[in-house]
């Protein structure tokens, strides 16, 4: 190409190369020596072999090639890097573009810009890879330490790989018991603290624990629900040391869900922290969303309470974000988290302050506006109600990524009061984590204010959940089973599966409040295993006592989601014996609308194994309808509200009759659920109801009741 037209335009001090695949480049044009400083495998030859010399430059192709996949346009830069040759230090930026249908590199020499214009992208640079080391260090140590203490009996049994990886890291670790007493420190863990392990009055974890009680309370609710956390720590030990200090708490589990250990992970990232010093947008803002950080919000919350301000905290989490990066990848999350922080900004005024404080949780301070004029008998109150609102109602509103997949990101909201619900910075937002663990709960309303009950009912939930733990390990729960009729014959034609919980002699849980909480703690899996091979072994009972009918059992949304239930559900019939012609799960129609794609792999394989597939609590969920004609669906359970007044109410007797002339269309079976009355059981058979259970019929009986009745 014409280096003239180079010069022209102005492009002089760089070089640009077409990609040809595999680290193999075509020097389209170059003016200085310096580019053969940097490459010289490159001298003499207008195609080469890009080799190791530069590690930042095939640290960058990697990048390139992973955009070159995704994207037909446009550019990625990779910010100004130093290299050292042999003859000269350079200062460079590199450039992957997709032109023309061409993939090229342009390397540009930024000696010139480097100390005036670039010093911010430098210390970004820095910081990334500084960071990234950290984090991978922490994510591998983790992983290994889950993996293997949630094997083990004893830590006397950690094998010598991962021993040495322990002792070795530069990362300090911590392990702990179930109740947070101290087992293991690596001896990174005593240096990072300036300890002597042998004349020392103190522990790392004493250390830690000191700091949570001061920076992070809100970390005691997370360990009762048995979360991770991560983030940062300051530890000032007058006069001589003063360190942040990145730390990472997980949770180890066992097989059955049961705490058996906590890893604690810390890093020194008191440069980084320096680094950040020297920028103050870095220091106090979230690089993604430009928003202040959590840094910056808490700072913001001392001064309002210093200034004995009344004002509202908002906390803001986005429902199952998660699902998002799972679904589109990381680079579509994060343009998801700038367009919802766009959102919540546009609603609130001046006076407000927005600060992303987690991966997807955002945090508002709501003071009352200078710029509006309140009506009188009105207070700030109404305002914080409206934002919420508004924010809530946003939120129904989909967004949308760059190749126009639509994306749902509901929020759920909590929110707490000062000095009327708390009055120190820790407590404020004590009390606004637990609003919102309160919304993420109650998934009919996404909004709460904290109060006095709100913090009795989560301790009185953790009770039980305490309690739920144990009775599924110690198997104190019992199935029963409730009999369902096929109304033309008259005759038994299969027993539905129901959970029951005894605490006592005298008192029981219902369902109703349990398997909520199993779903919200994951004790769901444990639980659905337990039910799986419980209902197998009824199904071997069964034809010891020649009961030949099927066996319907439930299936949660969080068991749909485990990529291992089919697989449990096959194992466990062939292990027991089992024909799967006896089996059938009942999923609700929510299952099948957002868990799609996994429901549809799951419900095929079960087919094919020979289990049948009812949808429960039929008519009250989805209007949309397509799934019935793509999955492999055999019955329909029609829900217990409908049933309950089709003698007398109109608008359910109408619903009632169009899903029954629906299924005969698509060749779908009905059962009634809640039938309690022959008015009720007449009405069905009349409009050709295939079966129907309730209490007109038989409640819910233990096995050994059910083997009388059906005798």
């Amino acid at each position: 190409m014409n280096s003239s037209l180079f010069q022209a335009l102005g492009i002089i001090d760089c070089a640009i190369l077409r990609y040809m695949g595999r680290k193999h480049f075509e020097v389209i044009f170059t003016k200085d020596e310096w580019f053969f400083d940097l490459l010289p495998e490159a001298t003499g030859n207008s195609k080469f072999e890009l080799a190791e010399n530069s590690a930042f430059l095939n640290d960058f192709l990697l990048d390139a090639e992973d955009f070159w996949q995704k994207h037909n346009t446009g550019q990625i830069h990779s910010g100004i890097w130093t290299e050292n040759t042999a003859n000269r230090q350079l200062h460079l930026e590199a450039i992957a573009a997709y032109a023309g249908g061409e993939r090229f590199i342009v390397i540009n020499n930024m000696q010139h810009e480097y100390k005036e214009q670039q010093k911010t992208l430098q210390v970004a640079r820095e910081l990334l890879i500084s960071n990234d080391k950290i984090q991978a260090q922490h994510q591998y140590l983790n992983d290994r330490l889950s993996k293997v203490l949630s094997q083990n009996a004893s830590l006397l049994e950690l094998n010598l790989p991962i021993q040495q990886a322990i002792e070795h890291a530069s990362i300090g670790v911590i392990i702990t018991d179930q109740k947070f007493k101290p087992i293991t420190f690596n001896p990174a863990s005593w240096s990072i603290f300036e300890l002597d392990p042998q004349s020392a009055d103190t522990t790392p974890l004493a250390i830690v624990t000191d700091m949570f009680d001061d920076q992070f309370p809100e970390i005691e609710r997370l360990k009762a629900h048995r979360s991770s956390w991560s983030g940062d720590l300051y530890w000032h030990y007058p006069p001589r040391y003063h360190k942040w200090l990145q730390c990472e708490i997980h949770p180890v589990m066992d097989e059955g869900l049961g705490l058996k250990h906590w890893v604690i992970t810390l890093a020194d990232v008191t440069r980084i922290k320096y680094l950040l010093q020297t920028n103050e947008d870095l220091a106090l803002h979230d690089s993604l969303t430009g928003l202040p950080n959590r840094q910056y919000f808490w700072q913001t919350l001392e001064q309002s309470i210093r200034a004995e301000e009344h004002f509202f905290v908002m906390y803001v989490d986005i429902d199952k974000f998660k699902n998002i990066n799972e679904l589109h990848g990381h680079l579509t999350g994060d343009s998801m988290l700038i367009s919802v922080s766009k959102r919540i900004k546009k609603r609130l005024q001046r006076s407000d302050f927005l600060a992303r404080i987690g991966a997807d949780e955002f945090a508002i301070v709501i003071k009352p506006s200078p710029d509006i004029e309140l009506e009188p008998g009105s207070d700030i109150l109404d305002r914080v109600t409206d934002i919420a609102a508004v924010l809530r109602e946003d939120s129904r509103s989909p967004h949308f990524t760059e190749r126009d997949e639509r994306c749902n990101l509901p929020l759920r909201i909590g929110i707490a009061s000062y000095p009327a619900d708390a009055s120190t910075t820790e407590a404020i937002m004590k009390a606004a984590d637990l609003a919102l663990h309160a919304a993420k709960l109650f998934s009919q309303d996404p909004i709460q204010f904290y109060s006095s009950d709100l913090k009795t009912a989560s301790e009185a939930r953790l009770r039980l959940e305490s309690q739920l733990r144990e009775a599924i390990a110690k198997e104190q729960l019992q199935v029963y089973l409730q009999p369902i009729y096929d109304l033309s014959s008259g005759r038994i034609v299969k027993a539905e599966a129901l959970l029951r919980w005894f605490p006592t002699k005298d008192s029981s849980i219902g369902p109703d409040v349990f398997i909520p909480i199993a779903e919200q703690t994951g004790l769901i899996y444990p639980l659905g295993k337990w039910v799986i091979t419980k209902v197998c072994e009824l199904l071997t009972v069964f034809k010891q006592h020649n009961i030949n009918i099927k066996l319907a059992m439930n299936v949660s949304p969080r068991q749909v989601s485990d990529r291992h239930l089919f697989e449990f559900i096959k194992s466990t019939a062939e292990r027991l014996g089992v024909d799967a012609h006896k089996l059938e799960l009942e999923l609700t129609e929510g299952v099948l609308v957002d868990n799609y794609n996994k429901a549809q792999k799951l419900l095929n394989s079960l087919r094919e194994m020979g289990v049948t597939i009812a949808i429960d609590d039929f008519g009250t969920g989805y209007s949309s309808l397509s799934y019935l004609k793509h999955l492999p669906i055999d019955h329909l359970k029609i829900d217990r509200s409908l049933i309950s007044d089709i003698d007398t109410n109109e608008d359910d007797r109408a619903i009632v009759l169009a899903i029954l002339a629906m299924a005969t269309q698509l060749r779908l079976k009905v059962i009634a659920e809640g039938v309690e009355t022959m008015e009720q059981q007449e009405f069905l058979k009349q409009h050709r109801c295939a079966s129907a259970q309730g209490f007109y019929y038989a409640k819910p009986m233990p096995l050994e009741s059910f083997i009388a009745f059906m005798k």
